[in-house]
This record gives structure tokens, sequence and C-alpha cells, in this order.
């Protein structure tokens, strides 16, 4: 399992990776009434060894993106996957809607990042194009119809770290590197309305309220890097190593 998001405290959804038939199929494990776990295979596609993100925007709308540019949506919880037409070779990490019909997905290369944009609920997606992102992208959070925000990993490369980068949009269409943090691995994002939170490695955990100026909460965490962090209203949650 690579991946995990709950909607409430009763319902939830985990995705991975199953060999049926001897050949290996995206699985997603959803949680019913807080009491059963129900696997469910996804529709093959192009799919790798990873499944990489879920995420749900209600209980019936919901979307998973992984290796090799896959794209899947529900419109009923879960019950049934639909597989999107692909527009991309490159694995996606991350996937964050606004509402039923309006989302990004985000993924990339060893350097190169990769932006995707869907007006119809992911049932097609459109490559966007505009300044190149140096490094793959590893989450994204749309804001509303128009506004996004996304965060590249960060690496060493040639001897030299490249910072993790920042990227938003305001228009939908063109994005802008917002900022730059030098140090961390950059691995997850979780957002409440206009304020957000990022993790990376050696417990590095940061919060904004504009996506644009990024105040360090890490003396708080240990040393270990998380991958995965959720804020729900007063309750915050990371995971990780130790």
């Amino acid at each position: 399992l690579n991946c995990l998001e709950f909607f409430d405290g009763l319902n939830g959804w985990a995705g991975g990776v199953t060999s049926l038939d001897g050949n290996l199929r995206y699985v997603i494990f959803r949680f019913i009434d807080g009491d059963t776990w129900e696997p469910i295979i996804l529709p093959e596609g192009r799919g790798g060894t990873s499944l990489n993100e879920i995420f749900f925007l209600n209980r019936n709308f919901g979307w998973v993106v992984g290796d090799n540019g896959y794209t899947a949506y529900t419109t009923d919880g879960g019950r049934e996957w639909l597989l999107s037409d692909p527009v991309t070779d490159d694995h996606l990490y991350g996937v964050h809607f606004s509402g039923p019909m309006d989302g990004w997905a985000v993924g990339g290369g060893f350097e190169r990042g990769v932006i995707l944009r869907s007006t119809d609920a992911g049932e097609s997606w459109n490559v966007q194009r505009g300044n190149p992102i140096p490094t793959r992208l590893r989450a994204v959070h749309a804001y509303d119809t128009r506004s996004a925000i996304a965060i590249s990993e960060g690496m060493e490369f040639n001897m030299a770290m490249v910072p993790a980068m920042i990227f938003s949009t305001s228009d939908a269409e063109n994005w802008s590197l917002s900022n730059s943090i030098y140090g961390p691995v950059l691995q997850c994002m979780s957002n409440i309305e206009r304020n957000v939170w990022i993790g990376g490695s050696n417990g590095y955990i940061a919060a904004s309220a504009n996506g644009i100026d990024w105040h360090r909460l890490s003396e708080f965490f240990g040393g270990g890097d998380f991958y995965d962090i959720w804020v729900l209203n007063r309750f915050s949650y990371v995971g990780g190593d130790q």
C-alpha cells in the first residue's frame, strides 16, 4: 500500500499494487462504515509498480494517479473506477480537485516536472505548457478553479543541491516559482482553504497562509523523514520514518 485517504472517521480508501493472474494490477481498498475493507481492482492502463496518490473531494468523487501517467476516477464512492485517457508517460505523484469538475495532477521525471489539468471531473486531462520545471513535482493543492500550488521535491544533482521549489498559478494556466527551500526533500502537502502545510526529509514541516511566506515547525518534531501529512480542522497527522 502506497497511499491513504480518509473522508471522515468511517469512510476511507487505501491504494497499492497486487498480483492478479501473474500480472501486477492496481487495487483500492475501500473502508466502509468504520468496519470493513473491501478490495476493488482498478481498470488496466499503462500502470507501473506504484499507485501514488488518492484524493476524494467528498463521499462520491475521487481520483487516483500512478506510474506511467496512470489516472482513474470514480463518481460513486470508489465502487467503480473509470480510466482516463493517458496524456503523458511520466509518473504522477499528486492529484487534487477544488470541486467535482476542476483539478490538477502533477509528477514528472528526474529533471523535469509535469502538470496536468482537468475540467471534466478527470475524464480527460491536458498537459499544461509553460516555463520548464526542472524537477519532478510531488504534490498539488487546488484552492479554487483558477488557483493552485504545487511542490517539487528538491534533490542532489552533480554534487550540488537543487532546492525544493514551490510553484503557483492564479489563472489556471500559467505557473510561476513562488519560493525555493534549501535543505529538505519535500514529499507531501496538506491544506485547509488557503492555509498550507508541507513535509519532507529530516523532520521538515513548514506552514504558510499564502503559499509564499513559510514558517518552519520542525522544532516540534524528530529527525525522521515524513511522507504524508493530513491537517483536519484542529487535528494534524504526519507519517514517515523514525
